[in-house]
């Protein structure tokens, strides 16, 4: 059977288990059409658990930082277009580690030394996802224990995060060299 989409070309399975008129490209278009967030929301969670990043935000949590932010507005494929960034990028995807951030910028954010520990572009992207790897737990322990202190989110706590974070670092560099 033909999907009822006006000049599309795809067709509805005998098995469909929706029992709608429309192929499946036709079905996600419309559902994205009518609920744009949530269809980004779930986008965003899918992409996050291919990478292997854990995700705690809920639906109504991203539909506040979707409506606050101006993501709805200007979210998009350019280099002015917004993103979701994690602030943090060992950690994963929480609602105090999400920040709206142009594409540009976030792109070039991995090879800026303040964001990841002072490692150097030389490195190259995978032993750099590596090393964010490694210190993923021990950077997750601290921002709970922090967290718990002063607020997630806050000022205070990511100064005291970027802190401990370094003294990690440093700690752990020494007993290399």
């Amino acid at each position: 059977m033909k999907c009822r989409t006006k000049f599309c070309r795809g067709h509805v399975a005998k098995n469909n288990r929706h029992h709608s008129p429309f192929c499946s490209k036709c079905r996600s278009r419309r559902f994205r059409a009518a609920h744009p967030a949530m269809a980004h929301f779930l986008d965003l969670k899918n992409r996050a658990k291919q990478r292997g990043h854990e995700f705690t935000i809920t639906f109504e949590q991203y539909l506040n930082f979707w409506t606050t932010s101006g993501y709805a507005e200007k979210h998009g494929k350019t280099g002015e277009s917004l993103s979701v960034d994690r602030i943090e990028n060992a950690l994963g995807y929480h609602f105090w580690n999400i920040q709206p951030l142009l594409l540009s910028s976030n792109s070039r954010k991995s090879f800026v030394p303040y964001f990841n520990g002072g490692i150097m572009p030389k490195i190259y992207r995978s032993e750099y996802l590596n090393i964010e790897r490694a210190y993923a737990q021990p950077l997750k322990k601290l921002a709970q224990s922090i967290g718990e202190r002063l607020g997630f989110g806050t000022v205070e706590f990511w100064r005291e995060f970027r802190n401990q974070k370094m003294e990690l670092y440093e700690k752990d560099t020494e007993q290399v060299c």
